[in-house]
């Protein structure tokens, strides 16, 4: 028998640069695992990774936390089908829950595409289950749009306020709003995760 529910809402998420801030290895003690240099949309682009939070729009929804890494095994593109300049890019991603306190996986989506080239604006999409063969819940469908895009003083001002433990890979353990942000950048935007669990 399988269930589907469907988590839709805002989403917020900010990207890390791997070579500056390694993406996380575990997350609620699920190991991680994630190709190394792969991520980037031009040659030139550094690989990156990403973090966030989904705000449910259902009433009395809790906070999701959001993690992308560069797709383990992303699948195979044939040279005739991209630009020398530009590759796609896929990242393995995570969706986990506060449930009674603890950080617990929610779903797991596998070679999601990034897809709206190597900007800044983050835009994700995975139909038809990409999750397929890890345990259970799996993500079958998910779309992230960006609406706004925060940069600068801007973006620090938000993580600021909402998650001012980004901005540690940035400053250190200084907490203020002030010092280098030129690269910091937040997508603001919505979300729409379908979850498929087998049972």
């Amino acid at each position: 028998m399988t269930d589907q529910r469907v988590l839709s809402g805002i989403v917020h998420l900010w990207s890390y640069q791997i070579a500056r801030t390694p993406a996380p290895r575990t997350l609620a003690g699920e190991e991680i695992a994630a190709a190394a240099g792969a991520g980037a949309g031009k040659a030139t682009d550094p690989p990156t990774w990403f973090q966030g939070h989904i705000f449910p729009s259902q009433r009395g929804g809790q906070q999701y936390a959001l993690l992308g890494v560069p797709a383990a095994h992303p699948p195979p593109i044939h040279g005739c089908m991209v630009s020398e300049h530009d590759r796609p890019m896929y990242y393995d991603v995570y969706i986990a829950d506060y449930a009674d306190g603890a950080l617990a996986i929610a779903g797991r989506a596998k070679n999601v595409a990034r897809s709206g080239g190597s900007g800044d604006a983050v835009e994700l999409v995975l139909e038809g289950g990409g999750g397929a063969g890890g345990p259970p819940p799996q993500v079958q469908e998910l779309r992230m749009s960006t609406t706004r895009l925060l940069s600068g003083d801007r973006a620090a001002s938000h993580l600021l306020k909402y998650a001012p433990d980004a901005l540690i890979p940035y400053r250190g353990d200084r907490m203020d709003a002030g010092g280098d942000t030129a690269d910091i950048v937040v997508c603001l935007g919505v979300i729409s995760v379908a979850f498929v669990a087998k049972h």
